[in-house]
């Protein structure tokens, strides 16, 4: 079972990407991280997971909520 579904996920913020195109798919029990350079959008990422941020492009679920539908 699918714990976090993440597709074509992307930040924009005026003419700077933060986030580009990302997809992954963590299942119950897996253990993860997100390795990257300053900048690369580590942070960016975690807080559209977290429902700061809107996310500009794509689609993300969370134990079966949809980030866009069950965070307004």
């Amino acid at each position: 079972m699918s714990i976090i579904d993440i597709k074509n996920l992307s930040k924009q913020f005026e003419n700077i990407i933060a986030v580009d195109n990302l997809s992954l798919s963590i299942n119950q029990g897996e253990m993860f991280g997100i390795v990257g350079p300053d900048g690369a959008g580590k942070t960016t990422n975690f807080r559209m997971l977290c429902g700061i941020l809107t996310l500009t492009y794509g689609t993300a679920t969370i134990l079966g909520y949809d980030l866009i539908k069950n965070l307004k």
